[in-house]
Parts: structure tokens; sequence; C-alpha cells
């Protein structure tokens, strides 16, 4: 079983333009030291950018995590979103020397990297370390245990949408 496999190339400047274009209107879950996160899709009628971040441990279905923010209809956001197929989709700022515990996703992922670094990278247990290069579009395999690490002093910024397979 590949964990990771290379979907399609994307302009990583273009994606970096675009979002600090809406940075200042976004609201953040902080996840303690490890660094930030919101949603570009939450549930109907839930707080936008809030809703889904973090564990959804208590949300059996998160396709249900499919509402787009108003705010990025009409741009490569939501393109992006409907190219891959995406539900559950965040933005993801991992603090520099910082990592998350070794744990197992619902469902794989599509990860976008936007701002990263070869320090940063996914820990595959079995499988070892695995990077993300910029303005390539991933489709990885969280089911696997895994964790990722920033082992640098540089923020990581990754696009991070569920799909089904």
């Amino acid at each position: 079983m590949t964990a990771v496999k290379i979907l399609n190339s994307f302009n990583a400047n273009e994606l970096k333009d675009a979002y600090y274009e809406i940075e200042d209107k976004l609201d953040w879950y902080y996840a303690g030291t490890q660094g930030k996160q919101c949603c570009l899709q939450t549930r109907p009628d839930m707080p936008l950018w809030l809703d889904g971040c973090g564990k959804t441990d208590n949300q059996p279905d998160i396709t249900v995590y499919d509402f787009l923010n108003p705010l990025l209809t009409g741009t490569i956001w939501e393109q992006l979103i409907k190219e891959h197929k995406m539900f559950r989709t965040r933005f993801m700022w991992m603090n520099p020397k910082s990592c998350y515990s070794v744990h197992m996703d619902s469902t794989p992922r599509i990860h976008l990297p936007i701002i990263t670094n070869p320090e940063a990278q996914f820990y595959f247990r079995p499988g070892g370390f695995v990077y993300l290069m910029p303005s390539i579009a991933y489709w990885v395999d969280t089911r696997a245990n895994h964790s990722f690490v920033n082992f640098s002093d540089e923020y990581r910024l990754h696009l991070v949408g569920c799909v089904l397979e």
C-alpha cells in the first residue's frame, strides 16, 4: 500500500498570493504549540472557519463538512475543493519545531503544500519520512499510523481536505 500519491501540480505562489488576500478575514483554531487551522468548509449553520477544526471524534460522518464559506465562492479555493472532491477542507499552519502525535484518520487526505521546506515531513509507521514538495497536490493515506513533524525554524502552510478515496 502506497501512503502518498502525486495527483497533479499547481502554482504554489498563486495559492500563497490568494491566501494572503483573505488572511485578515480568517478566524483560527489554535492547536496548542503545534499551530493553527481554519476551515474552508463546515457543516451548514455552524460557525464559519472553525467548525471541523481539531479532532472530529464525535462526528462519525465527516462528509457533512461540505458547506463552502461564502467568502470563497468563485475563488481558486472553491475550484480546488471541487477538482479534488474534498470536504472538511482546512488551512493548516504548523509552527516551527513542532510535531503532531502519532494517529490514524478516518479518511485519506489531499495535501497541497503552499509554504513548506524539506524539514517539514510526514512520518509513516511503517514507511519512514516523506517530504511533500510545494506546487504538487498529493493524495495521502492518513488512515495509516502517521505523524507530521516540522524540524525547521520556519512555519509550514498546507491546504488539507478529506476525501473518500
